[in-house]
């Protein structure tokens, strides 16, 4: 052993991190009752020869200490060491100055005013002070003053020392127009509330000849005014743009803002400061949309240059996906080749998020207030919006049952939760979007209000309204949660209210997004499921739920606020969202690019090693069949590759979790007065479950850059937890006295009160029985999904376990694969553990210790033929029970063989379907990068063009105007950069990612050297195992 690892050895044995998994041991003769000597035991004599440089010394990579940059407690201590002069200086820079009392630089007064902000801490008198302030008049100043208690700086206003602003200057002369009174005037600036003198013009306009209003010479002073008559209250520009910033980067509100302005005008009584908050407030909102409609490009008449789009539109806009007649045209698509179609899609992400309510206000509300964007961004038109409802609603629309039987795919997070959600006190419960599945812009016109959870009639409208900005593209997705049942009858309801678009729904397929399809039935995961639909690359369709993170920070707010409100509100905050995605997606497209090549690597290795374990003749078969689901003129399903085809298989979760569904559709369907949506109460306990194993492993792993992480998936999992606890009471009241203990600190080891966690007399008490019946059903399907992923496990093992010996030489290439093959190694006896989960509470649960099917699984158990070189007297090998488990009885050894053939099959499909996703990844990135630039290059043109319109003439619009025409042109330039850049990321990212490896390999091979001489005593069951695959 080397002396590194002999070193540890001595030492308290570590625990493993995150990434470190291994088995601990078990007294019960089960799975790791002595842990494994290298990694010999999972294909027994394969493995001996094949990995003997396992415990060879010299060339296990030994990892010493991470590089780490120095930490922060380094920093802090440097500044803790210059503590004591830090104290004074600061003290004496704030309360004193050297020049007090000396003669002012103009000779005529002593110098005892300084201002806080000016640079250079200069003592002035009176008049040079305000001389010196006539362009800054919103600048501290302190007089030093003597008083019975001493001298110190006290604060006094440049109104005090006789500040007169003029209204209108000429360079730094006052106008001669300028009238003798003055206005006194309230003025919220950056550093709080002033209060001013004010010297009006009798200047007239040149256009008009008329005299100059009041507001509009506090606008020549960049200050926006609180009213317009008699203007009393005015806010300064950069106060308004800050907290416009503040607002959507920080959520803060107007009242939060204006009181710490309140505190930095007087600290001690703040109570005393003229409030501002309502004027703030009212005048903010008109700020922030003409800020929008100037960015949009309305003030300069847009509109004329994108015909194509809805008029006064004011949202920010994908630049990457396809908008036919802007980034890409007609032409263009119809020149692709039929196999590139997939290049030029619109990929749509629906969902709804039931955070951004409107609560139900006690007090009467402002029946007046309006919504000032008026459809123009991102929600609809009031009129035209509650118009349709109306209609909508009336009509009665009701889904028909998709199947004959009736039984709905009942996705538990979609559908029983929110069947189980409480709406009280609410007038909106939520909000449905449309975004950009592919880059997470939300789209125009497509966020709609909820009143009781998602109606399809609205849910409709947001995406109709998509549909008919894009209609020029006939090549539409959508991802949706719900699409098995939403997308059925979609072309009906389009029909019935939105004729025009009938021909265009017609054609729009959907799926399911990859996090959700897992909880749905077999069925939606093979039809609906983005891996195996062609076209769409490596999307996840769960970019949207990253935004409503985002979105839900401003729900605090915004619940509060009248409709009109609100509606701008959630609009700038959808719009900033998109904004911040803009600026940033040259970069992104690069991540994205990297990523998708690291993926096409790692998938076609997993492909070709598969296919090397397949006979050619059943390559070529396969190989000529389509890898995509093919339906007749119905619509129904002709053929799924991906489908395993046995007539006899083992119980899968899935599997499960359909019967159970269509029992209870049974069941209620004949009034026997059983409970529905018990299937799914169990179905959420496991996830669960799965997260709070996933947490206790990051818990474990005690690493301080991985603090936040752990905190932040603590407050998800006590949140998932106490929605759990609040959907079990209702079910069990019986439980209410253990469920009234709070969630602990620890959520990861908090009870969940599954019935698998009571005995069978406390079942009887607590009226668990029938739950656990479900339970039993549903983990006796994770069981079986778990035994699969084993076997699969072990035959990756074995392929590169042959692949290495046959093809690998040198000292690097054999040691890069074989800590490759520890890896392997390590997932295969996580997934062994996570049996071990489930069958131990299936015990508990009534499973015999004797049962022949889901037997005690020994490290003698993991391992198997598949995959392996063939040999002589290999087929004289008797093969572990995890290679049975799943066959039919009584098979003879030509059915073995075809069963095992259509096991190869299946996989094949899936393999070659997740290259062709790669693939296709790269393919649509490239077609991305090329719209991105087009879009940037045309946003610079039709701005130049917008500055030389003739009602741009106005100098401050033709200026503005330049300045996006430049930005743009920057944008476009950037994308040109990062695509020619590809290359070169691409080297350093796979560089990183092998050197990743490689640590985390050299990391597992010491591990397994430490399990040798009896080591990781410490490791706990539950941190070792990974989240379950359950579907």
């Amino acid at each position: 052993m080397s002396a590194h690892l002999q070193k540890r050895k001595r030492g308290r044995p570590r625990k493993a991190t995150v990434n470190e998994q291994s088995i601990p041991n078990n007294s019960d003769d089960e799975i790791y009752d002595e842990l494994p000597a290298a990694i010999r035991t999972v294909s027994g004599e394969l493995l001996d020869t094949a990995l003997a440089s396992v415990i060879v010394e010299e060339e296990i990579p030994t990892v010493g200490k991470l590089k780490r940059s120095q930490g922060a407690s380094t920093k802090l201590q440097d500044a803790l060491d210059h503590l004591p002069a830090l104290r004074e200086q600061i003290t004496q820079s704030l309360h004193h100055n050297p020049g007090i009392g000396c003669p002012c630089a103009c000779g005529d007064q002593n110098a005892v005013f300084t201002c806080s902000l000016c640079s250079g801490r200069q003592m002035l008198c009176s008049a040079c002070t305000v001389k010196q302030h006539s362009q800054h008049p919103f600048h501290r100043i302190f007089q030093w003053k003597t008083d019975v208690y001493g001298s110190a700086f006290s604060p006094i206003s440049l109104l005090d020392l006789g500040l007169v602003l003029d209204a209108c200057t000429n360079g730094f002369q006052p106008c001669p127009r300028a009238s003798s009174d003055t206005m006194k005037l309230t003025v919220v600036a950056v550093n709080g509330i002033h209060e001013l003198k004010i010297r009006l013009c009798g200047c007239r306009s040149p256009a008009t000849e008329r005299l100059y209003e009041r507001w509009e010479q506090l606008l020549q002073l960049r200050l926006f005014p609180a009213t317009f008559a008699f203007p009393r209250t005015a806010f300064d520009f950069h106060a308004l743009e800050q907290f416009h910033v503040q607002s959507l980067t920080s959520k803060i509100t107007v009242y939060d803002y204006i009181r710490s302005l309140e505190k930095l005008t007087d600290a001690v009584f703040p109570q005393d400061v003229t409030d501002r908050y309502r004027e703030f407030a009212r005048s903010f909102r008109i700020w922030r949309f003409l800020a929008l409609e100037r960015r949009a490009g309305q003030q300069h008449g847009i509109d004329s240059h994108v015909p194509h789009r809805t008029e006064g539109g004011l949202a920010t806009r994908c630049p990457a996906c396809p908008e036919v007649g802007f980034n890409i045209s007609r032409a263009e698509i119809d020149a692709l080749p039929d196999d590139l179609k997939y290049t030029s899609r619109l990929v749509l992400s629906v969902d709804a998020n039931f955070k951004a309510q409107r609560k139900n206000k006690k007090t009467k509300e402002d029946s007046g207030d309006i919504v000032l964007n008026a459809g123009h961004a991102f929600f609809p038109d009031d009129q035209d919006f509650t118009e349709y409802i109306k209609v909508t609603d009336a009509a009665k629309i009701k889904e028909p049952n998709p199947e004959p039987e009736g039984i709905i795919c009942n996705h538990f997070n979609a559908k029983t939760l929110q069947n189980m959600a409480k709406f009280k006190n609410v007038v909106i419960s939520g909000v449905v979007a449309v975004q950009c599945a592919r880059h997470g812009f939300f789209l125009p016109g497509a966020l709609v209000d909820l009143t009781r959870g998602e109606a399809y009639n609205r849910t409709d409208y947001a995406v109709c309204n998509v549909l008919a900005e894009n209609h020029l593209n006939e090549n539409i997705a959508i991802t949706y949660d719900i699409w098995c049942q939403y997308g059925i009858n979609l072309p009906k309801r389009v029909q019935k209210f939105f004729n025009t678009l009938y021909p265009l729904a017609k054609l729009v397929f959907g799926g399911i997004p990859k996090m959700h399809i897992h909880n749905h039935r077999e069925f939606c995961e093979l039809i609906y499921n983005l891996n195996w639909l062609v076209g769409m690359g490596l999307i996840t369709g769960e970019m949207i739920e990253s935004s409503w993170a985002e979105l839900n920070l401003t729900a605090g707010s915004t619940k509060e606020q009248n409709h009109g409100n609100r509606h701008d509100s959630l609009d700038e905050a959808c719009n900033n969202w998109n904004w911040d995605k803009l600026i940033r997606l040259a970069d992104t497209l690069v991540r994205l690019y990297c990523d998708a090549k690291l993926q096409l690597n790692r998938r076609q290795n997993d492909f070709n090693g598969h296919c090397s374990t397949v006979p050619p003749e059943k390559l070529a078969e396969w190989h000529s069949i389509p890898a995509e689901t093919t339906f007749d003129v119905n619509g129904k399903v002709v053929n799924c590759p991906f489908e395993l085809k046995l007539e006899n298989g083992p119980p899968t979760h899935q599997a499960a979790y359909r019967k159970l569904m269509e029992e209870e559709f049974s069941n209620k369907k004949q009034k026997l007065g059983l409970f529905e949506g018990d299937s799914a109460i169990i179905a959420i306990g496991l996830a669960i479950e799965r997260d709070q194993c996933s947490v206790a492993r990051l818990v474990s792993a005690k690493r301080p850059d991985q603090e936040d992480v752990i905190s932040n998936r603590r407050n998800q999992l006590t949140d998932k937890l106490t929605e759990f606890r609040q959907v079990l009471l209702e079910r069990v009241p019986a439980l209410k006295t253990l469920l009234r203990d709070p969630i602990s600190e620890k959520p990861e080891i908090t009870r969940l009160f599954l019935p698998s966690e009571f005995s069978a007399i406390q079942r009887d008490d607590y009226d668990l029985v029938a739950l656990a019946s479900i339970e039993y059903a549903l983990r006796e399907g994770l069981a079986h999904d778990t035994l699969q992923e084993i076997r699969n496990a072990i035959r990756a093992f074995n392929i590169t376990i042959n692949f290495k010996k046959t093809h690998i030489t040198g000292t690097g290439a054999n040691t890069r694969a074989q800590t490759h093959a520890m890896v392997q190694y390590n997932d295969i006896r996580i997934l062994a553990t996570g049996y071990k989960v489930q069958r131990e509470a299936l015990m508990r649960l009534g499973l015999p210790p004797t049962d022949t099917v889901l037997r005690p699984l020994l490290k003698k158990h993991l391992k198997g033929k598949d995959g392996q070189a063939l040999r002589a007297g290999q087929s004289r090998e008797l093969e572990s029970w995890i290679w049975r488990v799943a066959r039919p009885e009584g098979m003879s050894e030509a059915q073995a063989k075809d069963w095992q053939f259509e096991m190869d099959r299946m996989r094949y499909f899936r393999l070659r379907a997740s290259v062709d996703r790669a693939t296709e990844e790269i393919n649509i990135l490239e077609a991305e990068f090329k719209r991105c630039k087009t879009a940037f290059d045309r946003y610079a043109m039709i701005w130049a063009e917008m500055a030389q319109a003739p009602q741009s003439l106005v100098l401050g619009k033709s200026a503005y105007a330049v300045k996006k025409a430049r930005m743009f042109a920057k944008l476009a330039m950037r994308s040109e950069n990062a695509r020619a850049s590809l290359d070169k990321a691409y080297g350093d990212a796979l560089k990183r990612q092998e050197k990743r490896d490689a640590e985390q390999a050299a990391k597992d091979a010491q591990d397994a050297e430490m399990e040798e001489e009896g080591g990781d005593q410490e490791l706990f069951e539950v941190d070792l195992v990974r989240d379950m695959h359950t579907g």
